[in-house]
């Protein structure tokens, strides 16, 4: 059996989907699965070169860019060229591979890119497993344009007609299982939720260093809006708050519009934007913080998907503040493993802000315990043993022996 990933990105950038590539991988390969990684493009945000091999071994993980290149064409008929051999490379790959014993593996496809080697490898027999991470066409304030709108069209293709596309439909939220049933029946449905490779943060971090942490893209769900707002309401009453921003800046939001707006630049002495990081130097970058934050918005799309940052979060053993969306409440308990406040409340997210430092002592045991709680839930090789599963199951014509890889209360 083998396991050909494919999906859009940018490999060794230390993003959340990168971590969970890892992550399968590592389990896979415990696990005696051959699998393949390969990206169909490069993104934007690779455009400063922090990938520089179009294949090789990373992490153990074996990878590939389809089109061969890693930096993306500045011209659209120059990307659309790129696109088009990545479409040809990848349909010589699924004419040449046996179609019962290669599973073709499509993370958080964009429609636009990946349908037709989705489509391609149905017709030609091969069982197909799509994941998805996000309700992609319920998207706001991310685009705009011919372009955006036929990208959206195109996702609600997907989205109304999973059940056609895919043998199997693996989600990272509870909500996008409940509405997927909808559409596709339950026992194609499996909820793989965050996970995390423990071996990574085997560092422990004690120093109180008044630095409050964020990482991700800068998109519009994310508030970071909300996030330099209340960080600025809260440097006001603690002189020595610092906030570090970690990753690279979403083309949807002006954060230098946002930063002048509270008072801040980038030269501010208690503000530190580190750009785009590579995914081996997180752990440290998170565990210097002695406070990080998760404020998603409460609007569809960030409700429907599920924050992979947070299993990183949780494993440094720093405390987190998380708004009240997705699945937190399903999995965290306010004030014994993480501080939950309301969502798009800038007023309640500054005051835990402050709270954290005014109480150093007592939030840092609820780091500890949030730790713990993440461990017992994202651990990486459980929910790796369960893909396995899935694909066994797949190969075999078999139904699956349960939908969730895990539960709370177990």
């Amino acid at each position: 059996m083998h396991i050909h990933f494919f999906t859009t990105g940018d490999f060794r950038e230390g993003n959340g989907a990168n971590s969970r590539f890892i992550c399968y991988g590592k389990g896979l390969k415990k696990q005696g699965v051959n699998h393949t990684f390969h990206f169909i493009l490069p993104s934007e945000f690779n455009d400063n070169g922090i990938n520089s091999d179009s294949k090789g071994i990373h992490e153990g993980i074996e990878f590939n860019y389809l089109c061969g290149r890693v930096i993306r064409s500045k011209r659209f008929f120059g990307r659309f060229k790129m696109l088009i051999l990545s479409w040809v490379n990848a349909y010589k790959l699924l004419f040449t591979i046996n179609r019962t014993e290669n599973i073709m593996y499509f993370y958080g496809p964009q429609a636009l890119i990946a349908g037709p080697i989705i489509l391609y490898s149905k017709a030609l027999g091969f069982k197909v497993v799509i994941e998805k991470t996000e309700f992609h066409s319920l998207a706001q304030g991310e685009g705009s344009g011919f372009k955006y709108w036929i990208s959206k069209g195109a996702y609600r293709l997907i989205e109304k007609n999973l059940s056609y596309l895919c043998d199997r439909v693996i989600v990272i939220s509870r909500r996008l299982k409940k509405y997927y049933s909808q559409r596709v029946p339950t026992e194609k449905i499996s909820l793989l939720p965050v996970i995390y490779d423990p071996s990574r943060f085997g560092v422990k971090y004690n120093l109180r260093t008044n630095t409050i942490g964020y990482i991700g893209s800068f998109g519009y769900k994310d508030g970071v809006p909300q996030i330099i707002e209340a960080f600025s309401k809260a440097l006001k009453q603690n002189a020595k708050l610092k906030l570090r921003l970690i990753g690279y800046q979403n083309k949807s939001f002006d954060l230098n519009a946002c930063l002048a707006k509270n008072g801040l630049s980038h030269q501010h002495p208690n503000i530190e934007i580190t750009g785009q990081v590579y995914a081996k130097d997180i752990p440290a970058l998170l565990g210097e913080c002695d406070l990080l934050l998760m404020n998603r918005l409460n609007n569809p799309y960030a409700n429907y998907g599920f924050p992979t940052k947070l299993a990183e979060y949780l494993a440094t053993g720093r405390p987190v503040i998380s708004t009240n969306v997705t699945d937190i409440d399903y999995y965290f308990t306010n004030g014994l493993d993480m501080k939950i406040i309301e969502a798009e409340n800038v007023s309640q997210l500054a005051e835990a802000i402050l709270e954290r430092y005014n109480n150093y002592d007592l939030w840092s045991e609820m780091g500890l315990e949030g730790q713990k709680t993440g461990y017992r839930l994202f651990n990486y090789t459980r929910h790796t043993e369960f893909m396995c599963q899935i694909f066994n199951d797949l190969v075999k014509n078999k139904k699956p022996t349960r939908s969730e890889s895990v539960l709370v209360g177990e």
